[in-house]
């Protein structure tokens, strides 16, 4: 019966990381121990420096961010091409509207063309913040209705060219509050397909 099961609640603490395993300092084991009988269930495990870039919430970690805002690039692209589009054009690629909201809501995704999985921490709202806080211009690249594998064409298409137009709409109302032209565009991601003769 589901109504046995425990609820999922949010848990806060603040770690201190005493050591690590790695000789770049990055790695490191979270160890949830208990009684013989106790039991866990992990869901998203996010964890962030105590001091983010800007104070944001799930904000850019203060040395990378100071290194963008230092070398004051004039625009930011996200995501890559391989990356919007995936292997598998419906499955293995970003589709921003579920990078929005909370992380523990995102359903993340299989980056088929580099084989590993993502939670979609860094979403959208995420990107244009960052570009925000480093005076950059975003560069959204849009999946145009192709993968590394093909492009769809006619009806097919549709879907793609409607999440475009919704990702303008969202990006023009996220920078409402910036001066016009606060923003490169976006950009198709089928480059590879198209011939220049």
């Amino acid at each position: 019966a589901a109504t046995n099961l425990p609820r999922w609640k949010e848990v806060k603490v603040e770690l201190k990381v005493q050591s690590s395993s790695g000789a770049d300092g990055c790695r490191f084991q979270l160890r949830l121990t208990g009684g013989a009988s106790a039991e866990a269930g992990v869901s998203v495990i996010s964890l962030f420096p105590s001091e983010t870039w800007m104070g944001r919430k799930n904000g850019l970690r203060t040395d990378v961010a100071a290194w963008l805002n230092e070398t004051q690039p004039a625009f930011i692209r996200l995501p890559g091409g391989c990356y919007v589009e995936g292997t598998d054009l419906m499955t293995g690629g970003w589709f921003w509207k579920k990078t929005l909201g909370q992380i523990e809501s995102r359903p993340g995704h299989m980056n088929d063309v580099w084989g590993y999985w993502t939670d979609d921490g860094l979403g959208m709202y995420e990107f244009l913040k960052m570009a925000e806080d480093t005076g950059a211009k975003p560069l959204l690249v849009v999946n145009s209705g192709c993968s590394t594998r093909g492009c769809v064409s006619g009806d097919d298409l549709k879907p793609f060219i409607q999440d475009a137009l919704d990702a303008v709409e969202y990006v023009r109302a996220a920078l409402a509050h910036l001066p016009r032209l606060c923003w490169l565009g976006a950009l198709l991601s089928c480059w590879r397909w198209f011939s220049f003769s």
